[in-house]
């Protein structure tokens, strides 16, 4: 994702934008090709048989114009070893408290506890977003923070912070986390080298891998991240992921247009993504069965 990134920052900046490019709702990715007006307006009626779920595409447009088609709906997993749990006589942790308690237990046995790509940093703000929600129980607070509207020495954010920098002076994270990069921390789960991986729910397939062994896949186990008393195991970090846009100095906007509402029609992308079970379109799967 790192490397998509960044290549895509190379050609924006010689102006060599591809026709189409894979796009993020995030203003880090999407502000600096909408202020170099790099990126082609699209037509939201080109795309109403595609159901996308509502405030779906807010990530992708820009002053009530939309410069792009956001893919997934996608939220954090804490991915786990069953077969370490096992051997180990751990309980999959259902609280923050426990979480903190088998990493706890984990270390005592040299063994890391939770591999993440620290080098990368995007996944650790997932993470202390629910931190702060399993300790105020609103997801909210650090976009409010930025907007002004509370202040970052709020409460609720105190508290994630402190629950967060327990986990971390605990060792939570596995060896060398601030120098790993996704395919590093990847691998350090898949070849039993870390308890858990956080990550995006994307990895489900980690569990059909033939890169990694039999015993390995038939032990993959995941969870939502643990709960508290103000924030239940169902409260997700979700959002609506990557998606793709169109490059305003393309010469063949018709096809690119053309290319996208097929992708997007949804016996393509939603029906097939449920079909292989490794995305969650953003688009209203149930109005698209029923109809």
């Amino acid at each position: 994702m790192s490397r998509t990134k960044t290549k895509i920052k190379v050609y924006a900046s010689t102006n060599q934008l591809p026709d189409i490019i894979q796009a993020w709702g995030q203003p880090s990715f999407l502000s600096p090709l909408l202020d170099n007006d790099m990126l082609l307006e699209l037509n939201p009626a080109d795309f109403d048989g595609s159901h996308f779920v509502a405030g779906s595409v807010d990530g992708f447009s820009k002053d009530g114009k939309m410069y792009g088609i956001p893919r997934n709906t996608d939220y954090a997993v804490l991915y786990y070893n069953k077969k370490i749990f096992d051997d180990n006589g751990l309980k999959v942790p259902t609280t923050v408290s426990e979480l903190l308690d088998v990493v706890k237990q984990l270390r005592a046995k040299d063994i890391n506890p939770v591999a993440i790509n620290g080098m990368e940093g995007w996944t650790l703000p997932i993470m202390f977003d629910y931190y702060a929600q399993r300790a105020s129980g609103d997801f909210t607070l650090m976009d409010k923070a930025f907007n002004g509207e509370i202040s970052f020495t709020d409460p609720g954010l105190i508290q994630g912070a402190t629950d967060m920098l327990a986990f971390a002076e605990a060792k939570g994270f596995a060896d060398g986390w601030l120098t790993a990069d996704y395919g590093t921390a990847r691998n350090l789960f898949g070849q039993g080298q870390a308890a858990m991986f956080f990550m995006g729910n994307w990895e489900a397939s980690l569990a059909t891998d033939e890169n990694f062994s039999e015993e390995f896949r038939q032990n993959v186990g995941a969870i939502s991240f643990p709960a508290s008393d103000k924030g239940a195991q169902s409260d997700i970090a979700a959002w609506y992921g990557g998606g793709y846009a169109i490059s305003k100095n393309t010469k063949h906007a018709d096809a690119a247009i053309a290319f996208m509402k097929y992708f997007f029609t949804p016996d393509n992308w939603t029906k097939k993504s449920m079909a292989i079970g490794r995305r969650h379109a953003s688009a209203k799967v149930r109005s698209i069965l029923n109809g």
